[in-house]
């Protein structure tokens, strides 16, 4: 496990440190996903609307980051300087993981990738001016969400890492790979309570908005299968496992039973609604027990909503 000191680099996106190559004991080991890292940055500052570029990287030491495909070495969340061969333009580092959901974000959103590098870069960059503006700031800096206040779990604001306090475990677990996350989350629907409740106003579903906790009770309930798998954090949900639960447990005679219009059943809409929280894998919240990958995973997707919704709260500058 990396070792983290005054010197650690933490990625722009998630808040969570970045592993140095120089931790690893052997070098032909394949890094953890801590220390897979892509810099967000402008080609150049001479040309007008540009399209911010991603590049491997890998880091050495604090804000120096190793260039595998030209071996430079350059130097992340710092001013850039023509007389600093180490510093030709200011970069932005990021886990490849949490790049990965920026794009899934984007897609979910309708977004081009050019459009959503913009999103990000414009996030970046205006809060590194922002502390840069102060007289005090001393650069480069290593950790852009710390000096500006705005890490936290769910929200932007200062939070103290140390590996194997409680809390923090989920930020150093992958948000990719999340094994048996379909079968997972299934294992908490619940039967409808009772088929023949009064039916409540229903809201519209939307894949990128919090939805009333409270279910309506309006529609069939497997109607609501789409509706999960629309959800955009949950990209990778195994649609045949989905669609395919209430006929493979009614052949096995494990599944509640539908009535009243196909109204019982299992309760779909009740996961949906609660998928839509953004608090629901926090510990004691609405689902529990749930992998800290997911949990890592639901946290960077509400701080990404955060960046692409074109300025709110703090990022906007």
């Amino acid at each position: 496990m990396a070792l983290i000191n005054e010197m650690t680099m933490y990625c722009t996106v998630c808040g969570g440190p970045i592993e140095a190559v120089g931790n690893f004991p052997r070098y032909d080991e394949s890094p953890s996903w801590l220390a897979d890292v892509l810099l967000l940055y402008l080609p150049s500052t001479s040309e007008a609307n540009q399209t911010p570029q991603l590049l491997r990287a890998l880091n050495t030491c604090g804000p120096y980051f190793l260039l595998p495909t030209t071996n430079a070495l350059v130097t992340a969340c710092d001013n850039p300087s023509f007389e600093n061969k180490f510093n030709p333009a200011l970069y932005f580092p990021s886990h490849a993981s949490c790049i990965s959901i920026v794009k899934k974000a984007g897609v979910s959103q309708h977004l081009s990738s050019d459009d959503v590098l913009q999103a990000l870069w414009r996030a970046f960059n205006s809060q590194f001016q922002k502390i840069c503006s102060k007289q005090s700031t001393i650069r480069p800096l290593t950790n852009l969400l710390n000096a500006g206040g705005l890490a936290d779990l769910w929200h932007f604001r200062e939070l103290e890492w140390r590996w194997g306090n409680p809390g923090t475990e989920v930020f150093e677990a992958d948000p990719l790979d999340i094994p048996n996350l379909t079968a997972t989350l299934l294992d908490n629907l619940r039967p409808v309570p009772n088929p023949h409740v009064s039916p409540k106003r229903e809201s519209s579903f939307s894949r990128n908005r919090q939805l009333s906790p409270e279910p309506s009770y309006t529609r069939p309930a497997n109607s609501w299968k789409g509706d999960l798998l629309s959800i955009g954090w949950l990209w990778d949900l195994d649609a045949e496992l989905v669609l395919g639960k209430d006929s493979l447990e009614r052949d096995a005679e494990v599944a509640p039973k539908e009535t009243n219009g196909g109204k019982g059943g299992w309760d779909w809409e009740l996961l949906v609604r609660q998928l839509s929280q953004p608090e629901v894998l926090e510990p004691g919240k609405v689902l529990v027990d749930m992998p800290l990958k997911l949990r890592n995973r639901r946290r960077v997707w509400t701080l990404v909503e955060d960046i692409l919704s074109g300025g709110e709260g703090d990022w906007g500058g």
